[in-house]
């Protein structure tokens, strides 16, 4: 049982992966066609060892784990306007992204308080269900919930629970979704409701 839920409360974690991994590899201007004024300050700003929006959107957007390019661009947007292009460049998040995509935001030493965790869940939600993705998660891969448990999964998560792992999942990672009593309980006992 304890590895059925830890497995459903690291689903959250693939999306940070995914978005970082996914950006690592690929430099095209393409994945930054919605967020870019002119490609031209985007590349100067770069030239210089500056790094704007776009930038970090075009790093950051990468589709996958179920996401589109649209949708990861979405969120990544979201997650640049909710943290500040001037907090990630005064921690110097660029760099440490391209040199540990496989980080969360703590290892690129940037934090959400309580209010940007849930600006960041909130407008990711927007970008797509959430709860619809986390469905899909939690029915595909290696060790794969009925449709009917993984929805009744989402639905034993209240929306701040589910925000709160949205948003630990981007800060702290795994370790951090493993190591809050909070998040770990609600998981539990949804898993012992649901599965």
């Amino acid at each position: 049982m304890r590895h059925r839920t830890s497995a459903a409360a690291a689903v959250l974690l693939a999306l940070s992966l995914s978005a970082a991994a996914c950006s690592g590899d690929d430099d095209d201007t393409g994945s930054a066609d919605e967020s870019t004024t002119t490609t031209g300050e985007s590349a100067e700003s770069s030239d210089s060892g500056g790094h704007d929006r776009a930038d970090y959107i075009a790093l950051l957007g990468g589709g996958g784990n179920g996401f589109t390019d649209e949708q990861a661009q979405c969120m990544a947007g979201v997650l640049v306007d909710t943290i500040g292009v001037e907090s990630l460049e005064a921690s110097g998040a660029f760099d440490k992204i391209l040199a540990d995509p496989d980080g969360d935001l703590t290892t690129y030493g940037v934090a959400l308080d309580e209010a940007q965790a849930m600006v960041f869940y909130q407008g990711s939600n927007a970008c797509t269900d959430l709860r619809a993705w986390y469905v899909d998660q939690l029915t595909g891969g290696e060790d794969p919930l009925s449709p009917e448990a993984a929805a009744c999964m989402s639905s034993a998560l209240d929306d701040a629970t589910f925000a709160r792992m949205w948003a630990v999942s981007f800060t702290q990672g795994e370790e951090g979704l493993n190591a809050d009593p909070v998040l770990t309980a609600a998981v539990d006992q949804a898993a012992t409701n649901c599965v």
